[in-house]
């Protein structure tokens, strides 16, 4: 068990930020969160489509100014962007954003674990 403590404690120093790359979180519920409030996940699909909706302002403004990659609805209502010549506090001033969070990349280190199951053996 220690070990493993000690090494989830040292992903934070694998990880690497990428440049001018955040995850901005929106203010909004994500569609999950609302769809329970509402009853169960039955509705979901109406849910996720209303979250797009709230989200398409902010992906338009966002574009002005750097790329949308990606956006996530159902667990976390986010809009991952590139904006390069922009930092978090700017993103965070924008109107419906609740946080913004910088972009990690972690390279992890698997590579002695097809020796140790015999892999190349096989």
């Amino acid at each position: 068990m220690g070990r493993l403590y000690l090494w989830l404690l040292s992903v934070p120093l694998l990880a690497q930020v990428i440049p001018d790359q955040f995850i901005v979180e929106l203010s909004e519920e994500p569609a999950l969160v609302s769809a329970m409030r509402a009853g169960g996940r039955r509705n979901l699909d109406q849910h996720r489509e209303r979250v797009r909706r709230a989200q398409q302002g902010i992906r338009t403004r966002l574009a002005q100014r750097g790329r949308v990659l990606g956006t996530v609805e159902t667990v976390a209502n986010a809009v991952i962007v590139e904006a390069p010549g922009l930092s978090a506090a700017e993103l965070s001033a924008s109107p419906g954003v609740r946080k913004v969070y910088p972009v990690h990349q972690i390279h992890l280190e698997l590579d002695h674990v097809l020796p140790q199951h015999k892999v190349p053996e096989a």
